[in-house]
């Protein structure tokens, strides 16, 4: 992913020109010009000289991910960029892991106690004993489902998560208009990456020959990667390919394990 420079942010700040003329200039792409625009605005340092990610607190993570804020004001209160912002809310929304929540089950008491409205995401974490991202990704999971006519919808695929076709083809349609392609891989591999920094240190069985019951739970559509990597002790590298591996088998030349 391209940096950018003070140069850059100095063309990209001149409110005289339009987001297509800075991409012109610049050699940019027009949606990355209007992206930026919002997350590196006056107030907000240049992103290139912060080269060392800063990790996520609990207590900032709390900031981050409170809906009631807007990006810019998380990102004011935290002394983030917003796309530092809109990544958090992106990247935990699949939930952060702590050591105390891996293979932990939600009981029905844990539940009546999430989906408490008149908590907030951080005193449910205390409560619980679990961590911010964790009650986070939870409260979707846990949440209201989502309305029978939003299915499609930026409301259903961004909000609540859902993975049924229509929603799926709607996501792939929306970052097809909105994301620049070079943008797009570079999240993609950054979200692969801190993946598989959840499931490294977890990963006892790597390596290890897949069993029938293991490929169960891989194959299983309604468990996420990284959730079945967790509980199986595998990277979510290696579910990934093995997902993959099992449900084309034609294509792969591999079966899938059976009992």
């Amino acid at each position: 992913m391209r940096r950018w420079s003070d140069d850059d942010l100095a063309v990209l700040r001149d409110r005289s020109l339009t987001a297509s003329q800075v991409a012109d200039q610049l050699g940019r792409s027009v949606s990355a010009v209007e992206q930026a625009r919002i997350a590196y605005a006056e107030n907000v340092p240049n992103p290139g000289k912060r080269r060392i990610r800063q990790q996520w607190s609990d207590v900032d993570l709390a900031v981050a991910l409170d809906r009631s804020l807007t990006m810019s004001e998380a990102a004011q209160q935290l002394g983030r960029t917003v796309g530092a912002v809109r990544s958090a809310r992106a990247l935990y929304s699949h939930g952060r892991i702590g050591e105390s929540d891996r293979r932990r089950r939600w009981t029905e008491d844990d539940i009546g106690v999430l989906l408490d409205a008149s908590l907030s995401t951080a005193e449910v974490a205390r409560r619980l004993n679990r961590s911010v991202g964790t009650v986070y990704y939870a409260r979707r999971r846990y949440g209201r489902e989502v309305p029978a006519d939003a299915h499609g919808t930026l409301l259903a695929w961004r909000f609540h998560g859902c993975v049924c076709e229509p929603c799926q083809e709607f996501g792939r349609q929306f970052r097809e208009r909105t994301l620049d392609p070079r943008e797009d891989a570079a999240r993609s591999r950054e979200f692969s990456q801190r993946m598989q920094e959840i499931t490294r240190p977890t990963a006892t069985r790597h390596g290890a020959p897949w069993t029938p019951e293991e490929a169960d739970i891989v194959c299983n559509p309604d468990i996420q990667v990284v959730d079945a990597a967790l509980q199986l002790g595998r990277t979510a590298a290696a579910v990934k390919a093995a997902r993959w591996r099992f449900l084309n088998t034609d294509e792969s030349g591999r079966q899938r394990p059976q009992g």
